[in-house]
């Protein structure tokens, strides 16, 4: 068996990458390359959030986490390998990591796939107090940032005046429907132990799981835009206290292929902060709505590239679904 082949036999650890949603939009396949073996990612259009990510923002950091943490169990392996980003929106095609060397001394990354299936992501509350300033400093040194690339405390100000805002675009928004399509909110779901945001993995009550259910389907969905119970449904879609409020900045026009680099980046800052016992909780919605991308405090030269909370959660996340492996020679 080639490592390719080893590296992808083990979908059960890689396959904890993160995505929106979890959509888990990514296709791994192994391809001959002359007389040594790659690994080829791609992505499954039905997976891809047509409306509420236009700008296959979000798609691109999945797969860059995805990359990462192909990255991390080659490592596990003995194997050192490098990803190569050329993305052809025609083809699906997004990367394809190939082997640099046999792993000697150091690592590539500190983490292992043990930290790749330990780590969760946290929609609860968080306890106060969050991160301070020196503390996500030392987060970002740890994750081996790119030059140029940021993690930088967003103001608190901000978030409380937007995420309202963005929540609410969410659920009563153009991409609700698409959001509804990916909910999972009750074991009866025939998708439950596959893909999407079960009620678990929300932390949902099954109160709260019956009332997001009635905010972003069938007629129960415009009943509440024209109430007050969906303001407050939408007010109460991300839990508080939200912990510290940070985002992941690069320079301006990010290309698609630095896009997917930048979510090899966020994998490690998730993992590097999990080291330290803080989880992470993405508030994509923020850089999703139109209005708050429009009001995001502009600095010069840097633009948002994943928006996400992080700090020590109320209560234990529960592990989101995931696809299985398929079988051999599907």
């Amino acid at each position: 068996m080639s490592w390719a082949e080893e590296v992808l036999a083990r979908r059960e650890v890689w396959g904890r990458a993160p995505s929106a949603h979890n959509t888990q939009p990514w296709l791994v396949t192994v391809v001959q390359d002359g007389e040594d073996h790659v690994l080829r990612v791609g992505w499954d259009e039905a997976r891809h959030l047509a409306v509420g990510d236009p700008t296959r923002r979000d798609l691109l950091l999945a797969l860059g986490t995805l990359v990462q943490s192909l990255v991390v169990v080659a490592a596990d392996l003995g194997e050192q390998v490098g990803a190569r980003w050329e993305v052809d929106v025609a083809t699906r095609c997004a990367a394809t990591l190939h082997r640099t060397a046999p792993l000697q001394g150091d690592r590539p990354v500190p983490w292992t796939s043990a930290d790749l299936v330990a780590r969760r992501t946290a929609r609860s509350a968080y306890r106060e107090p969050g991160l301070t300033a020196a503390e996500v400093v030392e987060v970002a040194a740890a994750a081996q940032l790119p030059d140029r690339v940021g993690l930088e405390v967003v103001d608190p100000a901000w978030v409380d005046t937007w995420l309202p805002v963005a929540d609410r675009w969410a659920l009563e928004g153009p991409a609700a429907a698409e959001l509804a399509r990916w909910l999972r909110l009750s074991r009866r779901h025939p998708r439950y132990e596959l893909d999407g945001l079960t009620d678990e993995a929300l932390g949902l009550s099954r109160i709260e799981a019956a009332g997001l259910r009635l905010a972003v389907t069938g007629p129960g969905r415009a009943v509440l835009a024209r109430t007050v119970a969906g303001r407050l449904v939408a007010s109460s879609a991300t839990a508080r206290p939200l912990g510290t409020v940070v985002a992941l900045t690069a320079p301006a026009g990010p290309s698609l292929g630095d896009r997917g680099r930048l979510g090899e980046a966020l994998l490690r800052v998730w993992l590097a902060a999990a080291d330290r016992g803080w989880s992470a909780h993405p508030l994509s919605a923020l850089l999703d709505c139109p209005e708050s991308l429009a009001a995001w405090p502009a600095a010069r030269g840097r633009a948002p590239i994943a928006v996400f909370r992080l700090g020590v959660p109320t209560r234990p996340a529960s592990r989101s679904a995931r696809l299985p492996q398929p079988p051999v020679g599907a």
